[in-house]
């Protein structure tokens, strides 16, 4: 998320898992031992585990998936223990459209604002502990390009947003699933290409009950998930050159629609940015 992943990532920051990072294929009926019971996702089935997938992170409607999410950041100094910087709080929007191709192209757009971290108070200024200088501060916006599609899902795997089909080469969809009772989890590990600052990588985990990913009638499905981010430092703490790095730890839910936003979150969206109440619409090319 992204940013959290983003949950969250790629083209635009935010919904691309890439086939490489994730985990071993899905086995969660076969480790069971149980056969899947009609009506039911096979989840070795790559057809069917790319509904899974879609059903958990968006929806497959045509109709915006929010996620909200609060989370914290911390820096890490070699030798020091780690120091509390800023909570934040965000949205993420996700909309996924199918395309003559027979791939799922996903439109995004991320909105985070950065607080203190014993208020909660939205941050215009920041007094950075590790620095001694006061930064400015401007909420984190990604996405939100209409037409732009930050990947393309398939059961073939998941194809980077600026990648033409012609020069992609698929290597399946690979998904690592967990469950206990009717719990289900979906985990993905992600680091970044070779050439961008180091540290950087994401390990996140969404959660769901496997009750309502399996009923196909509906269309939304409830989900959670929890992300941890390796981070440089952001550029608005204009630390460049500092050793270390920060870390970013995220929580948050899909909501049916922004109408279910927190009352405080949505009067700040209407207040600063009410153009990113929706994910943008995505253009067939």
């Amino acid at each position: 998320m992204l940013e959290r992943r983003s949950f969250l990532l790629a083209a635009t920051g935010a919904f691309v898992y890439s086939g490489t990072a994730l985990a071993a294929a899905a086995r969660v009926a076969a480790q069971s031992g149980t056969p899947v019971p009609a009506g039911h996702l096979d989840l070795n089935d790559p057809g069917d585990a790319l509904t899974a997938m879609l059903r958990l992170q968006g929806r497959l409607d045509g109709r915006d998936a929010p996620w909200w999410y609060f989370g914290r950041i911390y820096g890490l100094l070699p030798g020091q223990a780690p120091v509390p910087l800023v909570r934040y709080e965000g949205l993420e929007i996700m909309r996924l459209t199918a395309t003559p191709a027979g791939e799922y192209a996903a439109t995004g757009v991320t909105t985070s604002f950065f607080m203190d971290w014993r208020t909660k108070a939205v941050l215009d200024t920041f007094a950075n502990p590790v620095s001694g200088r006061t930064n400015q501060v401007k909420a984190n916006l990604i996405g939100g390009t209409p037409g732009a599609a930050a990947a393309y899902y398939s059961a073939r795997g998941v194809r980077p947003g600026r990648m033409a089909a012609a020069d992609w080469r698929p290597d399946g969809l690979k998904l690592s699933w967990d469950t206990y009772g009717d719990d289900i989890w979906l985990s993905n590990d992600r680091t970044y290409p070779p050439g961008l600052p180091q540290p950087m990588g994401e390990s996140s985990v969404s959660r769901a009950r496997r009750a309502d990913l399996h009923d196909l009638e509906r269309a939304f499905v409830p989900a959670s998930f929890s992300s941890t981010y390796f981070a440089p430092w952001p550029a608005w703490m204009e630390m460049q050159g500092q050793p270390g790095h920060v870390v970013w730890h995220a929580d948050g839910v899909k909501l049916e629609s922004v109408d279910r936003l927190p009352a405080h979150f949505r009067r700040w969206m209407d207040q600063r940015h009410p153009e990113r109440l929706a994910a943008p619409p995505y253009f067939t090319p």
